[in-house]
């Protein structure tokens, strides 16, 4: 058993490179793996049938008030120091009430034909709001260098854009499924753990979570190559994890 158990770790990443396409733990693509051939089940899909398909798929947008509401609790915090990349706003009370009256309002049907699939309950793990500022040099600021999560597929983010996103606001990119070998092929270097490609280089055939205010995305982060792209200097983006 020992022997297996350094065999993995050894050829952990180059495992889970050839067999799926990503950057992520060989034993939990195993287990999402499994869990799709044992337990997961594809059925009455009105709403996340592109999710549950792809990875990831856009969703109807939360009501701007909801959102003003929000951001007028943020701007209290003092995010626009310039010298700090990556800002991680508190989560008071206040905003972890608004985000939970966001899903009963606004997510109950997504919420259960998700629990269909996977044959489990969701359960709201964790809420998170990340400021992120443009910066110079080419160095890791807040995972803006294309990885995957390191955990199994049951975890599934709702990104809500709190203001309007577009490329100079350096929007979240994913690489999806189908274009992830080739992907890999053209840039993964032996055992990196992230990918990062020469001069922020944005022609890479990656999906770009652009969009409106309230805009909301979600998506199976510990299986798809995402990162989240540098804000132009000067510019910033914020968003709702």
């Amino acid at each position: 058993m020992n022997f297996i158990i350094n065999i993995i770790k050894k050829y952990n990443k180059p495992l889970s490179i050839k067999f799926f396409n990503n950057t992520n733990v060989f034993i939990y693509n195993l287990f999402n793996f499994f869990y799709k051939k044992t337990i997961f089940t594809r059925k009455n899909l009105n709403l996340i049938e592109d999710f549950i398909d792809n990875g990831y798929q856009k969703l109807d947008s939360i009501p701007e008030d909801t959102i003003n509401k929000i951001n007028a609790l943020i701007k209290k915090q003092s995010p626009n120091n310039l010298h700090n990349p990556l800002f991680r706003y508190e989560i008071n009370s206040e905003i972890e009430n608004i985000v939970k009256g966001m899903i009963k309002d606004n997510f109950p049907k997504v919420i259960n034909e998700i629990e269909e699939c996977y044959r489990a309950s969701m359960k709201l793990s964790y809420v998170r709001i990340n400021r992120n500022h443009g910066y110079e040099d080419d160095k890791e600021r807040f995972s803006n260098y294309f990885h995957t999560d390191g955990y199994v597929f049951t975890l599934i983010k709702f990104f809500i854009n709190l203001h309007e996103v577009t490329e100079k606001h350096g929007p979240l990119e994913l690489i999806d499924q189908k274009s992830a070998k080739k992907f890999l092929k053209n840039n993964y270097k032996t055992n990196e753990f992230r990918i990062f490609l020469d001069k922020d280089n944005n022609e890479t055939g990656a999906f770009k979570n652009t969009g409106k205010k309230g805009s909301v995305l979600i998506a199976r982060t510990p299986e798809l190559l995402h990162r989240a792209t540098k804000p132009r200097l000067n510019f910033f983006r914020d968003m709702l994890f």
